[in-house]
């Protein structure tokens, strides 16, 4: 259904006439695209266990991470060989396989472990999620993490570009690398969460990104290592993301005793709304420097709490 409702929004967007049509419709297709985001995420944890969660969910987070990373590229190149209608045109096929795909796949849940929840009694399971500290506390995690990871990407292109001075594709190849440290971040995860457990990995992963962004700030005051170290200080607060992202959802959902649909949900909000909260501060502070990313980036940083995932 969720994908339907994206199919149905996607067409709508090619077929737009004008501005408020574009966005009510973009409306409607991301509606529909929230039900794959939350529902892949509750069938990894109805399936396996928790450390086993995590390392299936690096590699969902591969994809989930990247995606929305290297999809503006992608999409950028559309228009310079055909319209912007083709876009979404190319969006509707892309929506059309994926539920060719999902009519593949079997359904995962025994019919006693269903939910037959009224529609209110399944808004009433929030609040319980909302008041369980080890939940939120993942959430969190997640939210100021991806709060980061947006002010970077709203800052980026400016500060290397513009401060720095390089070649708009070379920046192309520096945006690249962090996409590139993501997935090597995920593979360590994938092979060392079994050993050392997802709390722990979630930990390091906190702890690097919390010096990274430390560091970060001195450097942005100092200059110290030019535009060399200002990226590979990036390079490591990005990387972290493949240890924090599957870690948190693998913790956060392993938290819900029932509900997994609506735990899910919680932490796509929490994600975005992060999101939205990093690039509006990038909005409010940017100076022309680097320095006002470098501190919120630490400052978000410093709001997470991975000691309370114990």
């Amino acid at each position: 259904m969720g994908v339907a409702v994206f199919v149905h929004g996607a067409a709508g967007c090619a077929l737009s006439l004008d501005p408020a049509q574009l966005i009510g419709w973009r409306i409607v297709q991301a509606l529909g695209a929230s039900a794959a985001v939350v529902l892949a995420r509750a069938m990894v944890r109805d399936l396996f266990d928790h450390d086993a969660e995590a390392r299936k969910l690096s590699t969902l987070m591969m994809i989930m991470v990247i995606a929305p990373l290297i999809g503006p590229s992608l999409g950028a190149q559309i228009p310079s060989w055909s319209s912007w209608h083709m876009i979404f045109r190319l969006l509707v096929a892309v929506g059309l396989a994926t539920a060719l795909g999902i009519t593949r796949t079997p359904e995962i849940l025994a019919p006693a472990q269903r939910c037959s929840h009224s529609l209110a009694q399944s808004f009433a399971v929030y609040l319980e999620h909302l008041s369980n500290r080890r939940l939120m506390a993942h959430a969190g995690i997640l939210g100021f993490n991806a709060a980061g990871i947006f002010a970077y990407v709203a800052a980026s292109s400016f500060i290397f570009i513009d401060c720095f001075g390089l070649a708009p594709a070379a920046y192309g190849l520096v945006f690249a690398s962090g996409i590139v440290g993501i997935m090597l971040a995920n593979a360590v995860n994938t092979r060392l969460v079994g050993r050392f457990g997802s709390p722990r990995m979630l930990l390091a992963g906190t702890v690097i990104g919390a010096c990274a962004s430390l560091l970060l700030v001195v450097q942005t005051t100092t200059s110290w290592g030019g535009i060399g170290g200002f990226s590979a200080l990036l390079f490591v607060f990005i990387a972290m993301s493949g240890l924090i992202g599957a870690n948190a959802i693998a913790g956060d959902l392993s938290a819900a005793s029932e509900g997994t649909g609506a735990a899910s949900a919680l932490l796509g909000c929490a994600q975005y709304g992060g999101g939205m909260l990093g690039s509006a501060l990038i909005s409010l502070h940017a100076n022309g420097t680097p320095q006002p990313m470098a501190l919120i980036i630490l400052g978000v940083a410093c709001w997470q709490r991975p000691v309370q995932c114990f």
